[in-house]
């Protein structure tokens, strides 16, 4: 752009007609007289969330939020306001960074393997800083014994073939938000709109308990989404500093599905993490629900700004307009496509059931 910039200007420059491009000693030149700008790496953001996060969409979700909060005259109070999210641990964890000598090329730190296991965490708080015990997700057919041990106290485990959770597990979550909220109605439940969520069954029972779910407009979780924006950040963090420290304790031992609450558990040990302490069915109880149908189990454990330029005065604002266009993002016009549901929703509406 500079290079097009100066030819178009007609200004002399010592720049590449062979690559058209501007030279280095140029760049630095040009960092220097803006000392605010620096090279960054961005972080990848898929077109689709690119193309969702727009003004209309996130427009539209405040306005029925606003309507959710005076239809249920809840507005000024902050408990009643629950937020719940899934995230996945991995069993081969992220090194945090070390001391290492300057100018060294290679430097590794000892990690479980190439590919870990995912193990799903449903979390969920309310406005007041309020979080139930977590949920927690394995990938296998069978809830072991050994899956379960030094646990968040009140934690609900489940098994799934994929580790993900299905609309089967998450009414069962759904029965035990339930049971862990204080019995004041009614309640907002603020989630985003995967399948599994949205289960006529689900919804029923929501509805029947004075819940009032509402999802977020697709593909806007990442800012709108508030365990996203505050909560899973430092836990993966915390997270990855005890397998950091467990494989530092255990230098023959690699970090496995078993070894997961035993991890899990420290990061929920501070403040108020865990501030309800569920009075739940322990796994030898009868009355723990198990869904082998699907292949999953769950069981409780016990309680313990865009940028301005401006152009040289021999060059129209047209000309250099055109150079500083931003490309435009053209749809994917396929008819064979389903269309998706492009804003937030009340799932406890009376048109869902």
């Amino acid at each position: 752009m500079a290079y097009q910039i100066a030819e178009e200007s007609g200004k002399p420059h010592h720049f590449s007609s062979k690559t058209k491009k501007a030279g280095y000693d140029w760049l630095k030149g040009f960092q220097k007289r803006n000392a605010h700008l620096s090279i960054r790496k961005p972080e990848a953001l898929s077109a689709q969330r690119a193309k969702s996060m727009n003004e209309v969409a996130v427009g539209r979700y405040f306005k029925l939020l606003g309507d959710i909060l005076d239809k249920l005259n809840i507005k000024d109070k902050v408990a009643p306001i629950w937020n719940c999210d899934e995230s996945g641990l991995s069993s081969v964890h992220r090194p945090p960074k070390i001391l290492a000598t300057k100018g060294k090329k290679q430097v590794h730190s000892k990690t479980s393997g190439e590919r870990g296991i995912n193990t799903i965490v449903l979390a969920c708080a309310n406005a007041a800083g309020t979080f139930i015990p977590p949920f927690i997700i394995y990938k296998g057919a069978r809830l072991q014994a050994s899956l379960t041990r030094f646990a968040p106290p009140g934690t609900l485990f489940g098994c799934s073939p994929t580790s993900f959770i299905n609309g089967e597990l998450f009414h069962l979550w759904m029965e035990f938000f339930l049971r862990n909220i204080p019995p004041t109605c009614p309640v907002l439940l603020l989630l985003d709109g995967h399948a599994s969520h949205v289960t006529v069954e689900t919804i029923q029972l929501a509805k029947d308990n004075g819940v009032e779910m509402l999802h977020f407009p697709p593909h806007t979780t990442h800012w709108l989404q508030p365990l996203d924006r505050s909560f899973f950040g430092p836990l993966k963090t915390a997270y990855n500093e005890e397998c950091t420290a467990f494989m530092a304790r255990n230098p023959s031992k690699v970090v496995t599905q078993h070894d997961f609450s035993e991890l899990f558990a420290p990061t929920n040990s501070d403040g108020n993490d865990v501030a309800v302490a569920s009075t739940l069915p322990t796994a030898n109880d009868p009355s723990v629900a198990s869904t082998s149908a699907t292949a999953s189990n769950a069981t409780v454990t016990p309680t313990p700004a865009t940028p301005s330029t401006s152009s040289a005065s021999s060059v129209s604002d047209d000309r250099l307009s055109k150079l500083l266009t931003v490309p435009t993002v053209t749809p994917n016009l396929n008819p064979n496509k389903k269309r998706q549901s492009t804003k937030s929703r009340v799932l406890t509406e009376d048109e869902f059931l």
